[in-house]
């Protein structure tokens, strides 16, 4: 007999013969007649579901299964965190979060960990139909209730008061509003003395057709027999009639007979009596009557148009020709433009250096205040400022994109423009250049259109990349390095004219299969905020002078400058601060171009001209930025100003100070004579409180006067807002911080105009047939 041990994995004994454990050991189950080890503890992302036995293996399984995103509890199950899309139940198990809300629905509260998605029917926000996802506004509020600054509101009781009457009606966008009757009425259903319910106290209707409630010295419309029954004066066909500007009678308020007064009659005219200025016309003012039989109506001075009394101080406004310097309006000088002595001065709260601040300006009235505000960029920063009716300027508020292809290095801020809405609510389009920004091909350059409302928060934002527009972004391409707003008017197949939104984009890295970046311009035509057709222009079409060898950059600033009522075509300036020329190496032109859009919406580039500077010097990088002055009046000049970026105060190379010139161009695109030169030097004419900021040239101080460039058209009084940065001037001893000049510039007069037109106070009008 052989007899040999039982395994050691048996707990007890095993059957003779086979050897087979009657029991397994603590830490082995059965596998047919074997007793295999149990498998160790279960692994990271994992759970046990059943211990190890007799009968069977430990059993593991993923927490995953359990749509954890990670680890579980060993025994239960139960996720750490639920994955993506699902959340954490009440007995710990995580499950699905429910579908996105639906039509009629917004989400009041979304899907977390630790709880669902909760969908709320728009119906509970008052609205007639649907509201936004997120917010819950309603687009349109059911009825009986308004919009009250994105709350549907229950509107008034109906009805008004005796003492007043319903102007108008509820709206899904406006309450009910009551004005108060005219004071002859007690009761009435409109604003006039004819909408009376019934007369007040002191008052009584007239038999005049309109039956107004008048008080009771009206008889106008009462029977009379002569005109001293009337008091009017007049008296017809038996009944009284009301003041005329043709009845023979100084009556209604007139100043003398059928002129001046209060009244729409004529002004009256040299040596009619009179008892205001206004009762003159727009040559003459009242004066007192040499003899003493009251005043009279006197011809004003050849200086003025309108004038308060004999002498040129006295104009109310000044004749063509003349302009106003201090009190007086004097003949027009060689000087179209006067600057005034308060500037403001604006900078970054907390400075940093290589910041240069104000690279890039822009101006518009955000808030709807009728004060046009700033807007600065810089290498990947945004501010707004707002300012307030005394030119004053708030702490700057920072716009920011959303979510999309932001990047470190992609430059967004180095290119910017504003456009104002001119909806109720205010607000503006910016378009921000980002030319460093990769996309897919690597710094090929993007813009990005930010909706900004009337308190400065960005609430919408539309991405365009350089290789969504072209396919000609190559690495290096600066999509993006210069952008500004215009307007293009499109004439249809009907005749139908309609005016569009046109942003001009400059892609300065634009080689167009030449070895040198010659750059090029998209103008890019948009429709209740969408791109509906662009066009691209590369620097051969402005000026074909075969293969460029050196880089011209165009593009890499642009100004619109206006919209021919006529043609509906686009004007603008492009900046090409690095084309040489005569031996000057990178000095700099501005190119001016005139595009067309066809029925179809396709564009072409009809028209082009040159311009070089007044002034011009190596490296002076003329064009460096560039802004644009409208008159505002069809045939008047338009002021452009453009930037040199390394002009020295001396017209010197080096020094970096930089400055601006401001030239006028006719409608025909020629540039006029008188160009103004703005810089630092002490005899230029930029205000002294600019001057005084003026830091001494020194070895890598590069001041950059004109960097930045923005200005509003001018107001009634010829008066625009000049907003010109030094985005590399030192600020309290941080290296190129920069800064912003705002200042006020009055236009004095134009001396010329194209033909058919002639000098008119600030502009130019149109010629009469005679």
């Amino acid at each position: 007999r052989v007899c040999a041990l039982c395994s050691a994995t048996c707990a007890h004994v095993c059957a003779d013969g086979t050897g087979r454990c009657d029991a397994c050991a603590v830490g082995h189950f059965r596998d047919g007649n074997d007793c295999v080890a149990c498998t160790d503890a279960c692994g990271d992302g994992e759970y046990e579901v059943a211990d190890c036995s007799e009968a069977h293996d430990r059993e593991c399984r993923s927490c995953a299964d359990n749509k954890c995103a990670g680890e579980c509890a060993d025994v239960t199950g139960v996720c750490e965190a639920c994955a993506d899309g699902h959340f954490a139940s009440a007995s710990g198990t995580c499950v699905p979060c429910s579908p996105p809300c639906g039509f009629y629905e917004y989400e009041e509260r979304p899907c977390t960990q630790d709880a669902d998605r909760t969908c709320v029917p728009c119906a509970q926000r008052h609205c007639s139909g649907e509201c936004d996802d997120v917010s819950g506004r309603c687009a349109l509020c059911a009825v009986g209730y308004y919009d009250n600054e994105g709350v549907c509101t229950a509107c008034q009781p109906a009805g008004c008061d005796t003492s007043s009457y319903q102007q108008s009606a509820c709206t899904p966008t406006t309450d009910a509003t009551c004005e108060p009757c005219d004071p002859a009425c007690d009761g009435c259903s409109g604003a006039t003395a004819s909408a009376c319910l019934e007369c007040a106290a002191g008052f009584r209707r007239c038999v005049a057709a309109d039956g107004s409630c008048r008080s009771e010295l009206c008889d106008d419309g009462d029977d009379c027999a002569n005109n001293d029954d009337c008091n009017s004066g007049v008296c017809g066909l038996g009944a009284c009639l009301a003041p005329a500007c043709n009845d023979g009678v100084a009556n209604g308020g007139e100043a003398d007979v059928d002129c001046g007064g209060p009244t729409e009659c004529a002004r009256c005219g040299i040596g009619a009596a009179c008892v205001d200025h206004t009762d003159c016309g727009g040559d003459a003012f009242c004066g007192a009557d040499a003899e003493g039989g009251g005043s009279s109506c006197e011809l004003c001075d050849d200086a003025c148009d309108g004038c308060s009394g004999a002498s040129a101080s006295m104009c109310k406004a000044c004749a063509p020709t003349y302009f106003r310097d201090g009190e007086a309006c004097v003949m027009c000088s060689a000087a179209p433009y006067s600057f005034s002595s308060e500037v403001h001065i604006l900078q970054q709260e907390n400075t940093t250096a290589g910041q240069n601040f104000g690279h890039d300006v822009t101006l518009c009235d955000v808030n709807g205040d009728g004060v046009v505000d700033v807007i600065s960029g810089e290498k990947n920063r945004l501010t707004l400022f707002f300012r307030s009716s005394d030119g004053g300027v708030r702490s700057g508020i920072s716009l920011t994109r959303q979510n999309s292809n932001a990047q470190f290095d992609d430059w967004f801020g180095l290119g910017v423009s504003c456009r104002e809405r001119k909806t109720a609510g205010g607000g503006v389009d910016v378009a921000v250049g980002a030319r460093g920004n990769d996309g897919d091909v690597s710094d090929a350059g993007a813009v990005f259109v930010l909706e900004v409302d009337s308190a400065g928060n960005v609430v919408a934002q539309r991405d365009l990349l350089a290789t969504d527009l072209s396919d000609s972004a190559t690495p290096g391409y600066r999509f993006g390095s210069g952008v500004d707003w215009g307007q293009i008017i499109v004439h249809g197949a009907s005749g139908a004219r309609t005016t569009y939104p046109l942003l001009l984009v400059g892609a300065k890295g634009d080689r167009d299969g030449n070895p040198a970046a010659g750059g090029a311009i998209f103008p890019v035509i948009f429709s209740e905020g969408a791109v509906i057709n662009s066009a691209r222009f590369p620097r051969a079409m402005f000026d074909d002078v075969g293969t460029p060898w050196f880089d011209s950059y165009l593009g890499s600033w642009l100004a619109f400058l206006y919209v021919d009522p006529q043609t509906g075509n686009a004007v603008f300036a492009a900046g090409a601060p690095e084309e040489d020329n005569g031996g000057r190496h990178n000095r700099g032109v501005v190119y001016l171009g005139i595009i067309h859009a066809a029925s179809d919406l396709s564009m072409s580039l009809v028209a082009t001209q040159k311009v070089w500077s007044a002034f011009p010097a190596v490296d002076g990088f003329f064009g460096s930025s560039i802004a644009a002055i409208p008159s505002g009046i069809a045939g008047a000049v338009v002021a452009v100003v453009v930037a040199h970026l390394h002009r020295a105060a001396d017209n010197s190379v080096g020094g970096g100070t930089g400055g601006a010139e401001i030239f006028q161009l006719a409608p025909d695109l020629e540039v006029m004579e008188g160009r103004v030169y703005l810089d630092r030097d002490a005899n230029s004419r930029l205000p002294s409180a600019i001057k005084s900021q003026i830091v001494p040239n020194v070895a890598g101080n590069e001041q950059h006067m004109g960097m930045g460039l923005a200005a509003t058209g001018p107001d009634e009084d010829g008066r625009f807002v000049l907003s010109m940065s030094a985005s590399g001037e030192d600020v309290d001893g941080t290296q190129d911080a920069g800064r912003v000049f705002l200042m006020t510039v009055e236009t004095n007069c134009v001396t010329t105009c194209t033909s058919g037109y002639a000098p008119a106070n600030q502009g130019c009008v149109a010629c009469d047939a005679s």
